[in-house]
């Protein structure tokens, strides 16, 4: 059969048509291979850093929780007004959308504009207090706080207003001589504003991861079929093992690169941590004047101290 479907003419254009649509699938399924090990990469992030208080906080990757508290110090701004609403508000995200309808008759809405505006907040947890310093490259993962719809527009604010309680993920480091939680430095995290469990957000990632994973697999077949059907081979068992090898390989390499991502970042992080820890408590034995020269295995100087 293979024989008779070799003999078979083939129009230039479809060969053609063959020729390009492979690299192009396995190009989409490529990149969607390699965005569902960035959203499982995400996860293992997440996973790493622990609910931490805000009296525990150290320099470095951070996941804590409170309650988002106005600066109240002379020359600094409280709070915003969110746009729609005029609400007091710390954080806000304001949506503007407009309806349209196609010609079936369905109603989408398209977005006009998405303004996001802040102010520096405190994060109190108990007696304990840290600065928030707000950025841009926020994942904001805040519940939507007030809708209305006016004629053909649609208005939407999602606010984080005095006393809300928050989940954030940032990196603690020093603002103006200040410890606090900042989003705009590169670091083993993911900037994330929450008004809800980070667990919700790691079920996100993990739903996405899954759906790119299908699509992943979806482009890569699509790609040896197209390659097959280019050259004239339409067999099942062929099929079957090419696909396998294929698919079997890239995972397994782009697992493998994972991996090692993920242990350099574990490596990071555990090193960044033991050298913040060291600085706190050399700082600490300055205070009293014991001499420390960062050897934790120094027992004459924890016992002076």
């Amino acid at each position: 059969m293979n024989q008779d479907i070799r003999n078979q003419k083939r129009s230039k254009v479809s060969s053609a048509t063959l020729l390009i649509l492979a690299p192009i699938l396995l190009a989409a399924g490529l990149f969607a291979q390699q965005m569902s090990l960035s959203s499982l990469r995400n996860i293992r992030i997440l996973e790493r850093l622990p609910l931490t208080p805000v009296e525990a906080a150290i320099p470095g990757p951070i996941r804590t929780s409170g309650k988002a508290t106005p600066i109240e110090r002379p020359g600094r701004v409280g709070t915003i007004t969110a746009r729609w609403t005029k609400t007091p508000s710390l954080w806000y995200r304001a949506v503007e959308e407009k309806e349209t309808r196609d010609s079936d008759g369905n109603r989408s809405w398209v977005t006009v504009s998405d303004q996001t505006s802040f102010v520096k907040f405190d994060l109190k947890d108990g007696s304990e207090t840290i600065l928030v310093v707000p950025d841009n490259r926020i994942d904001s993962y805040i519940d939507r706080s007030w809708r209305q719809t006016k004629g053909k527009r649609r208005y939407t604010e999602y606010r984080i207003e005095p006393g809300d309680e928050i989940k954030v993920v940032g990196l603690v480091s020093q603002y103006q001589g200040t410890p606090a939680i900042t989003f705009d430095s590169e670091g083993e995290y993911i900037p994330i504003l929450s008004d809800g469990p980070i667990s919700e957000v790691r079920s996100g990632e993990g739903l996405t991861a899954s759906l790119l994973v299908s699509l992943s697999l979806l482009g890569i077949s699509g790609s040896c079929v197209a390659l097959m059907l280019l050259l004239r081979i339409q067999n099942v068992l062929a099929f079957v093992v090419v696909v396998g090898v294929v698919e079997s390989g890239f995972l397994l390499a782009g697992s493998t690169m994972m991996l090692a991502a993920d242990l350099k970042a574990a490596h990071r992080s555990v090193t960044s941590s033991v050298e913040s820890a060291t600085e706190i408590v050399k700082a600490g034995f300055d205070k009293i004047g014991v001499g420390w020269d960062g050897d934790w295995g120094d027992e004459r100087a924890f016992s002076r101290a």
